[in-house]
């Protein structure tokens, strides 16, 4: 058996593949911790991997080589001397730390596989290739903040072989660049780019905001460092020429302009611009594409990879942050023994708790419960009345998206809906838009453009279907939609089908079973604790229905 993990930068996490492939386990720190986003040495996602183990660990894989970055960023710290006596502070102590996770692995679970080291881009696209469904011909991009040295890389996937192609060294950084926008709109970096994302669509165009990112970051990916300062290593993304060309960040608390829209705007494009630069020589080296990546979860730049640079097919890997990096960590070293994955088909890949564990979470919630006959009619007749719904089905999703089995879920159909989840059942800003889940074979009749399972892209909504899908239609009139089918995902299908039954709309609102900061729910617990903090009408337990209690 093969064991991945991720730590010390951010979505620290681990994976279990068995010896042919096969994803045991895969779970981020986070989801057992509770602490969001958590680089921490997870101790608990390892633990659960190996508790679910059914033979020896083969290798242990950690997706860093930390010493082959601490020359390179040496050389960044003295070149931007004094303000990077910061870095040795943070990121510097986090290389460090990571050169001493061996030891640290060994001292807290034994000396048990053979430990190896996996360079971070390297499990990014290893994340990507070997668990999409092509066998060759296939490129891969991989873009983020930065590994040990490389921002952005370029692979060639072929069997169980990626050969690099290319390298773009930090701090020459799509991710971070992004980042910095981010921040300068007030939401948390490294953290909130969906926010931003979301935020963009708002905006108008304008060719002086254009200019200025055309400035900031060239098509090649090379950044201006005058606009940053991330690679100082302080607290900050952004640098003087940005604040002197954009105006000062926006604060937490302060309301969202239409500058700032305009702004999100003009630095959403100038990322997708960039990508495009990037990915469309590759085609001429294959014919599918592999995305991975932090900047991968990015759903808009996406759409465009696929619609504008004709590549035959493309595969975005789900968990494409850090997280991913654990799958990766682990594929990479199956690959070197000349076996590889199979395509990933499932991001339930989590724990998955019985009935004896759901029933005692019930009894010490005090709450009330029930079976309904038809779990997925009863949930699809609430919904249709109006009702928001919390969905725990089976094992967790491994990944930033809910995908139906640790889902909040809503009528879609009304613009109000959307108000009143973003207010008072997320509590988070009022622009964030929601995914619709749709039946896969339905969803062509209602969207124009790519629908993939695992939430990934951008559709058009058809005008004619704007009208009932108000709630889920962002306000450029696209949907960040699901395609859900009753192989992959047969509770959340049955739902849907109820609902478009009852409705005559095939898909619900579907968005992540967590309020806002805190981690998605893992166990029964916290989905119950959150019928009540969140303002859910009930709660969904494996075919358990709990009722919200009357105030």
């Amino acid at each position: 058996m093969y064991l991945g993990f991720n730590c010390y930068m951010r979505d620290a996490a681990a994976a279990l593949l068995d010896g042919e492939g096969r994803v045991v386990l895969a779970v981020e720190e986070e989801r057992l911790s509770r602490q969001k986003h958590t680089g921490a040495f997870p101790e608990a996602a390892i633990r659960a991997c190996l508790d679910a183990a059914t033979a020896p660990l083969e290798e242990v894989a950690f997706n860093m080589r930390p010493w082959e970055a601490i020359p390179g960023r040496f050389v960044e710290v003295v070149r931007e001397l004094p303000h990077s006596l910061a870095f040795g502070r943070t990121r510097g102590g986090d290389f460090w730390r990571m050169c001493r996770v061996q030891a640290r692995f060994r001292g807290t679970f034994g000396d048990q596989g053979r430990f190896r080291w996996v360079r971070h881009h390297e499990a990014h696209a290893a994340s990507a290739f070997y668990f999409s469904p092509f066998d060759s011909g296939a490129v891969v991009l991989v873009a983020d903040g930065s590994g040990e040295l490389a921002s952005t890389t370029t692979w060639l996937g072929e069997g169980t072989r990626l050969k690099p192609l290319a390298s773009t060294p930090f701090p020459h950084s799509l991710g971070y660049f992004y980042s910095a926008l981010t921040e300068w709109l007030g939401f948390p970096p490294a953290a909130d780019e969906g926010t931003a994302m979301g935020l963009s669509s708002y905006g108008r165009p304008d060719p002086r905001l254009a200019a200025a990112f055309r400035e900031a970051i060239g098509l090649d990916g090379r950044i201006d460092r005058k606009w940053f300062r991330f690679h100082e290593g302080g607290t900050r993304y952004f640098g003087p020429r940005w604040e002197a060309t954009f105006g000062p960040a926006r604060a937490a608390d302060a309301p969202v302009t239409p500058y700032h829209e305009d702004v999100a705007a003009a630095g959403q494009r100038r990322l997708e611009e960039v990508l495009l630069a990037i990915a469309r020589p590759l085609r001429s080296l294959g014919r599918y594409l592999c995305l991975a990546g932090g900047v991968a979860l990015n759903c808009v730049a996406n759409t465009r990879l696929i619609e504008e640079c004709g590549f035959d097919e493309v595969f975005i890997q789900p968990a494409a942050g850090d997280s991913g990096t654990a799958l990766g960590a682990a594929a990479a070293r199956l690959a070197a023994r000349g076996r590889r994955p199979a395509p990933l088909h499932t991001t339930a890949l989590g724990p998955r708790y019985d009935r004896g564990e759901l029933s005692r979470a019930i009894a010490a919630s005090g709450l009330t419960s029930s079976t309904p006959e038809d779990p997925a009619a009863d949930a699809a007749e609430r919904l249709a009345q109006g009702a928001v719904v919390g969905w725990f089905s089976g094992r967790s999703e491994f990944g930033p998206r809910a995908l139906g089995h640790r889902s909040i879920l809503a009528d879609p159909r009304e613009a109000g809906m959307r108000d009143r989840v973003n207010a008072v059942v997320k509590r988070r800003e009022r622009f964030r838009p929601f995914a619709p889940a749709f039946l896969a074979e339905l969803a062509a009749e209602w969207l124009d453009g790519p629908v993939t399972p695992f939430m990934t892209t951008i559709a058009r909504v058809r005008p004619h279907r704007v009208a009932s899908l108000g709630a889920v239609t962002h306000v450029d009139g696209t949907a960040r939609a699901q395609a859900v089918d009753s192989k992959r995902s047969p509770e959340l299908a049955a739902v849907i089908r109820a609902f478009h039954a009852r409705t005559g709309v095939p898909a619900v609102l579907n968005t992540s079973f967590n309020l806002k900061g805190e981690p998605i729910v893992e166990r029964p617990e916290e989905a119950l604790a959150d019928l009540v903090n969140a303002e859910l009408d009930a709660v969904y337990l494996d075919g358990v229905r709990v009722d919200r209690p009357h105030r």
